[in-house]
């Protein structure tokens, strides 16, 4: 299935405007469809980037019900995420988390440090780099969905709208293109 993932403006736009910015998205070829994922903000329980719209999870929440009402007129078909980070914020969701299908979730590591050659771990070979990023990834999942259903009192799915492996300091990324040339070793630890 193809996925689209929508970061709406729900922070400086007003419910009016938040609800335009899907009906339009909805107007658009293939948004429609199943696979759309419409992301209600992003990093809002940051005091710098939420307040003084969104002092915890549970604001938020309270202030996403005509968003979400919009989003499921408009888009029935779209998943609808809402703005997830552990602890005190989810914890904050949990009484309207019937309103939203997922949760966002930011994942950055494992850090270049831990995967690099000479790094950490001492990786010798890119299979076992890539090797070990897919299953750190896969660990470190199963570990948020737990803290999900932990903190909103009920499963939710992830929705993995930021990832930083690779986004390390110039010369610190193990598959930056730069550093990496696509020879059948690459593409075989991809398989």
């Amino acid at each position: 299935t193809k996925r689209t993932l929508w970061d709406l403006n729900v922070y400086s736009f007003n419910t009016s405007e938040a609800c335009d910015q899907i009906r339009y998205i909805g107007s658009l070829p293939g948004q429609q469809e199943p696979g759309v994922v419409l992301a209600l903000g992003n990093e809002i329980y940051l005091g710098r980037q939420g307040l003084p719209r969104f002092p915890s999870g549970e604001s938020y929440a309270e202030q996403m019900v005509e968003v979400v009402a919009c989003a499921r007129k408009h888009m029935p078909k779209a998943m609808i995420a809402a703005v997830g980070a552990p602890g005190h914020w989810n914890q904050g969701l949990r009484k309207n988390a019937h309103l939203f299908d997922a949760l966002s979730w930011h994942a950055y590591e494992p850090s270049g440090s831990q995967v690099n050659p000479g790094g950490d771990n001492n990786f010798t070979n890119l299979a076992d780099r890539v090797s070990f990023i897919a299953g750190y990834g896969r660990a470190v999942s199963q570990q948020a969905a737990a803290q999900v259903k932990a903190d909103v009192g009920v499963a939710k799915p992830l929705v993995h709208s930021e990832f930083g492996y690779g986004l390390d300091h110039p010369g610190q990324c193990v598959l930056c293109a730069s550093q990496v040339h696509w020879t059948s070793e690459v593409e075989e630890a991809i398989r």
